[in-house]
């Protein structure tokens, strides 16, 4: 539970300097995770701004405490937000992949600027980076936001004469949003 109390520590007092008014919602819902408030968990979830922030966090936490208590329970809560937020992701991802993508890298002050990519990997929220627009990411960053349609060649001629590399396109607002981000 130290480390819980820690990690809810580090969210409130990041967001405090970026937000100077309190989300009450996203404070009761994390309350409500830390205790284990289960029948209110849902109800705080709903009514708070950033849905897959908030149930990437009950997975990490609820994880922890499966772990910790050796306890079913927290493993059945863990997939039921992680299910939840891969939920949510695939709808993003059908109506907008483009933005859907961004907002997976994208830092959320809220939370600790955390972002969802960070947050699925602190939960080893499987489901979750499983998904297409997760392994989209994945790929933009494993390839340096190189334009998947890109040809093969030119990516190859490209590691052996440098010059080349002026060439390739790449996906030019992910690359900034990486960039100010980082």
């Amino acid at each position: 539970m130290h480390k819980i109390a820690y990690f809810y520590f580090l969210i409130k007092s990041t967001a405090a300097h970026a937000n100077s008014h309190m989300d009450v919602d996203k404070e009761l819902f994390l309350w409500s995770v830390i205790t284990g408030q289960r029948d209110l968990n849902f109800l705080f979830w709903a009514r708070g701004k950033n849905k897959i922030c908030a149930a990437l966090i009950a997975v990490i936490v609820y994880r922890h405490l499966a772990h910790k208590n050796n306890d079913v329970r927290y493993n059945q809560s863990a997939n039921e937000f992680e299910n939840l937020a891969v939920e949510i992701l695939d709808r993003f991802y059908q109506i907008n992949a483009r933005a859907c993508t961004k907002a997976i890298i994208r830092q959320i002050p809220a939370y600790g600027n955390a972002t969802w990519l960070e947050l699925a990997i602190k939960a080893e929220a499987k489901q979750f980076i499983a998904q297409r627009a997760v392994q989209d990411v994945i790929n933009n960053i494993w390839f340096g936001f190189i334009d998947q349609r890109e040809n093969q060649m030119t990516i190859i001629f490209s590691t052996v004469m440098l010059w080349y590399s002026g060439f390739l396109r790449y996906h030019d607002e992910l690359v900034k949003t990486n960039d100010q981000s980082t």
